[in-house]
């Protein structure tokens, strides 16, 4: 209610797309369910939120390659070559050898996590919290 008529249609769109419309009845079905996008008990157990593995991997992939359209044998020899990598990582992993996680995303992680299990009085203390934790 006390919301500016300006940020109204934002208002809208996030009520359309990502948590539903108040009704009589209940929430209207929002276009992607809150299972999808919310990360608060991901960010709670200090797991994955991103697709940065996935990204990274990639990035590793393509320098393997070396060149932006390899052709199919050169694509699969690094397939090979990729396989074989993972594959000793997973003995690595099997052994008991920690994976050495970035220090820095970590404590990141830690923070975020702690600013969700103990908020701040206030919604809008809380939003500004976030910031500075990032």
């Amino acid at each position: 209610n006390s919301l500016p008529p300006i940020l109204h249609p934002l208002l809208n769109y996030f009520e359309d797309t990502y948590v539903g419309r108040h009704r009589p009845q209940g929430r209207s079905n929002p276009l992607f369910k809150i299972e999808l996008w919310n990360m608060h008990q991901r960010t709670t157990d200090l797991l994955m939120r991103t697709n940065n593995s996935d990204e990274a991997w990639h990035r590793r992939l393509s320098s393997v390659t070396k060149c932006q359209h390899p052709t199919l044998w050169l694509f699969i020899n690094n397939l090979k070559t990729e396989e074989h990598y993972i594959y000793c990582q997973l003995i690595k992993l099997n052994a008991g050898e920690k994976i050495q996680s970035n220090k820095k995303y970590l404590k990141y992680s830690v923070r975020l996590r702690n600013l969700i299990q103990h908020p701040l009085p206030s919604i809008l203390q809380q939003l500004d919290g976030l910031p500075h934790n990032l």
